[in-house]
């Protein structure tokens, strides 16, 4: 394939959450299989900058447009119309339903592809926005080829736009072969997860849950991950959960590690007793493929798209959402039970082989080469 594509997403590398992961994947596909890629993104520094890099083969160009500014809206719009000016895109691709909006202007009158991806929440909450759901459906519409992570979200789509068929491509994990978790004396009563720390992540939840451990189980909660969001947003999370270990009195005991990736990733999961997932809201989360693929032991509530990953006693230990004493009592029998223990992290690198990377990546292949062909 030779072809210029527009590739927009709301958090792209050096930022590290889910969906910056999913991004960087079918990115770094694009340029093994010889397209050009241009992705627009927001500044991870939440300036009024717009910062542009590129990589030593000058195929992929980053633009990160800064959003604090009061028109950041109209400035995405602008920069992406100035650029297809110059480069002119053969297919434009949004990787969150909100942002498509910046591509309608450019294809209104254009039959040029359209790809809109649904990650999760755009299309499980933002839908039913007053403000975006409008918005969003347009884009829908509009779209060449709609793509989602779950089969939850794909009916979602398919019910408001009845029309429009909806391709489920599930987020995909490289096999972490010759790596596995055991049980040992440095991982023994560890709990843990790992995420770019924001509301929806539901960290409070997860130190409440915690402490209703008993102290003979537990050692400690460790955060795999840094504060991301806005300078508000992060002293207003970092005080509600120093709050919340504070008044749970494990304050002593949890531990937020900062950015972490590659092997030193690795090696945190690895340190881990149980990985526990209590998000309040998931499409297909990378982080419960990764602990999933190097076999730790995963504990999750049962929100979002995870009913249909998981499975109850095979790969994981599911509790309902919003019940903390449920949560706490799946977390304790992973970190008392070997044999448990060691049944789900068996489950979980078969969960993990499933849901391969190199059967994603297939998946956006077929689905570029019948656009651009």
């Amino acid at each position: 394939m030779d072809a210029k594509v527009c590739f927009v997403t709301p958090e792209f590398p050096p930022t590290t959450g889910g969906v910056a992961t999913s991004s960087d994947r079918i990115v770094q596909y694009l340029l093994a299989s010889g397209l050009a890629v241009d992705v627009f993104t927001a500044s991870p520094f939440y300036s009024n900058d717009v910062r542009v890099r590129k990589d030593t083969m000058e195929r992929l160009t980053v633009y990160e447009i800064g959003t604090n500014r009061d028109q950041a809206d109209h400035v995405f719009s602008n920069i992406i119309a100035d650029v297809d000016l110059e480069k002119r895109f053969d297919v434009f691709h949004a990787f969150f339903l909100p942002l498509g909006k910046h591509f309608l202007p450019l294809l209104k009158n254009s039959d040029r592809p359209f790809i809109a991806s649904a990650r999760g929440s755009d299309a499980m909450y933002w839908m039913d926005d007053k403000y975006q759901g409008q918005s969003i459906r347009d884009v829908l519409m509009k779209a060449s080829v709609i793509t989602s992570v779950s089969n939850q979200i794909a009916v979602k789509i398919q019910n408001a736009i009845p029309r429009k068929d909806c391709k489920v491509i599930p987020n995909g994990v490289k096999q972490n072969e010759g790596i596995e978790w055991h049980p040992n004396n440095s991982n023994r009563g560890i709990v843990g997860t790992l995420c770019a720390i924001r509301p929806v992540k539901n960290i409070p939840h997860l130190i409440r849950s915690y402490s209703y451990i008993d102290k003979d189980s537990r050692r400690k909660l460790r955060i795999l991950g840094f504060y991301e969001g806005s300078i508000t947003s992060i002293n207003e999370q970092r005080a509600l959960i120093e709050r919340r270990a504070r008044v749970d009195h494990v304050q002593t005991e949890l531990e937020i590690t900062g950015l972490i990736g590659g092997k030193k990733k690795i090696n945190e999961l690895l340190g881990l007793g149980a990985f526990v997932l209590c998000s309040k809201w998931e499409g297909f989360p990378n982080s419960l493929l990764e602990a999933a693929s190097l076999g730790i032991p995963i504990v999750a509530t049962d929100i979002g798209a995870v009913s249909g990953i998981l499975t109850h006693g095979t790969n994981a230990l599911i509790a309902p959402p919003k019940d903390p004493f449920a949560l706490a009592k799946n977390i304790r029998k992973v970190l008392v039970d070997k044999s448990l223990s060691l049944k789900l992290s068996e489950g979980a690198l078969n969960l993990a082989k499933k849901y391969d990377y190199e059967t994603e990546l297939e998946s956006w292949r077929d689905l570029y080469s019948g656009l651009l062909n």
